[in-house]
């Protein structure tokens, strides 16, 4: 494999890793963001999808750490949730922290290859 192939490769996967993870965040926000926003904020807060996508990542944290739910206060409600809800936070915070991790691991790559 040359390094154009892996290059393709690595922007495949994250392009429909990217793809996956906006339906993902619609598909959540269309259907569970306003019952979990008016328990967690107290009333309904609508920031826009792009802010409210961001909130994901904090509310997938929240479906991994107990211990970090526990601390905010907000244990209880991401108990109630249903697995779907959390499987779809949990998703979409991992996808957005593998990409970070890939985007990193190609910069680091690319800069230090030396002249081939």
């Amino acid at each position: 494999m040359t390094l154009l192939h892996v290059m393709l490769a690595m922007f495949l996967l994250g392009a429909v890793l990217f793809v996956a993870a906006i339906v993902n965040a619609v598909v959540f926000y269309r259907t569970f963001y306003r019952t979990l926003s008016e328990k967690i904020d107290g009333e309904y807060v609508d920031v826009g999808f792009i802010l409210s996508a961001s909130r994901f990542m904090h509310w997938g944290h929240f479906c991994l750490s107990e211990k970090r739910a526990k601390r905010f206060g907000v244990e209880t409600y991401f108990a109630e949730l249903p697995k779907y809800a959390r499987a779809q936070l949990i998703f979409h915070w991992s996808v957005f922290i593998f990409l970070g991790v890939l985007m990193l691991l190609t910069w680091v790559w690319l800069e230090f290859r030396g002249d081939i």
